[in-house]
Order: C-alpha cells, then sequence, then structure tokens
C-alpha cells in the first residue's frame, strides 16, 4: 500500500510541474505556413512528361502514331521496291547459316 501512496504522489508531483510551465506561443503565421506546407505536399509537381498522364492527349498521340503507321504500310507497299526490300531482308534477317565467328571478318 505504502508503494501505492508514493506513485500517486510521484504522479501529482509531476502533473503540478507541468501545470507551473508557462503558455507557449507558436511564432507569427504558424498556421498558414502549416498549412501551406500540407497543400503543397498534397498537390503533385508536375514532371515533364506530365501531360501523358491525360487520357486524352495518351488516345490522341497514340491515333497519331497508328495513322502514321498505316500511312508507312501503305507507302511502303506501293512502292516497287518493297519486294526487293522483303526478299533481301528474309535473305539477310532469315539466313541458314551458322557462322556465330561473323564479327571477327571485320
Amino acid at each position: 500500500m505504502d508503494t501505492n501512496q508514493r506513485i500517486k504522489e510521484e504522479v501529482e508531483r509531476s502533473l503540478s510541474s507541468i501545470d507551473n510551465l508557462a503558455q507557449l506561443e507558436a511564432p507569427d503565421f504558424f498556421f498558414t505556413r502549416l498549412e501551406a506546407r500540407m497543400e503543397r505536399e498534397l498537390t503533385p509537381e508536375f514532371s515533364r512528361f506530365a501531360w501523358l498522364a491525360n487520357l486524352k492527349v495518351s488516345v490522341g498521340v497514340l491515333g497519331l502514331f497508328m495513322v502514321l503507321n498505316a500511312a508507312t504500310i501503305f507507302l511502303l507497299s506501293q512502292s516497287d521496291l518493297a519486294e526487293a526490300n522483303i526478299d533481301t531482308f528474309k535473305q539477310e534477317y532469315f539466313s541458314a547459316s551458322d557462322d556465330y565467328e561473323y564479327l571477327n571478318n571485320y
């Protein structure tokens, strides 16, 4: 029982020492600066490529690339060199040679 009484006295002494402390005051415009910092942390910063996050712009850019690719395929298929270029590409890319030392030839 004596220890409980001693604990209560220590608690009362601690609480009374807190009551004797002076009321702290915040610096001028503290709340305004705190509020501005919190808003700044919530709003995202715009980077160089932030415009890509816009769905309309992204769909527009994708559509432009698709039109350009379709135009390129159409124009290449109309030329007479297309068949020759495709055959040359096939021969070079799908060659049956097993020459793995091709870099040593240079």
